[in-house]
């Protein structure tokens, strides 16, 4: 984190490089996994889905973070959109050898297009998001590490600016789910809950939805 906040994308690359490859349990594939995996690729000509490139790619300053993993593990929704993307694109530029006639990787989607097909959108994400951040609250830490206070500000932050955008109906619906309660519940136990305290009011309390 320090040499994040400092600015160098290197040595931050580096230093999380090193954590995720000393992880006593390899929940995540270390560094000599991914290179056995390229070497057997490029021994056997078995095609290389390159996904550990693809997320870098796309990530800021090639960090890997909440944009493409939404807890310690498991992809968000635009992580997996782009590991599809990822397999078709590499298995349309294979398509004389593997004989996908007539296959285009510009024939797909766009982020938004995908999501549009499977009814995903802002209340969808909201719903999940209050999900995870249940998830992150009940992780098994005796003190909550700093990183994880900051994810969950930031995650309840995200809900307070996505909400606005729902309709009335779909508030209320939020509301009836106990999702303002549970809100409510969760800035309640941050270090610094006032400003959004004051935010969450602000957003349901004309609505008549307040806890």
């Amino acid at each position: 984190m320090a040499h994040q906040a400092a600015g160098d994308s290197a040595q931050a690359l580096a230093a999380l490089v090193r954590a995720r490859d000393l992880d006593g349990i390899h929940l995540r594939a270390c560094s000599p996994f991914n290179r056995a995996i390229r070497a057997l690729a490029a021994e056997s000509g078995a095609i290389l889905i390159d996904v550990e490139q693809a997320f870098a790619t796309h990530a800021p300053a090639g960090l890997v973070g909440d944009e493409l993993i939404t807890e310690y593990l498991h992809p968000t929704v635009w992580g997996h959109y782009l590991i599809a993307q990822t397999i078709m694109t590499s298995l349309f530029a294979q398509e004389d050898v593997l004989g996908l006639a007539g296959g285009r990787a510009d024939a797909l989607d766009d982020f938004a297009g995908y999501c549009r097909r499977l009814g995903y959108g802002v209340r969808e994400r909201v719903l999940a998001r209050n999900d995870l951040i249940l998830l992150l609250k009940n992780m098994p830490y005796a003190e909550r590490p700093p990183i994880l206070e900051q994810r969950l500000s930031h995650l309840v932050g995200e809900q307070l600016a996505d909400l606005p955008k729902l309709s009335y109906a779909q508030i209320a619906d939020f509301a009836r789910r106990r999702g303002v309660i549970f809100l409510a519940a969760i800035i309640a136990d941050l270090d610094n809950p006032q400003p959004l305290t004051d935010v969450l009011d602000e957003l349901v309390g004309p609505l008549g939805l307040a806890p």
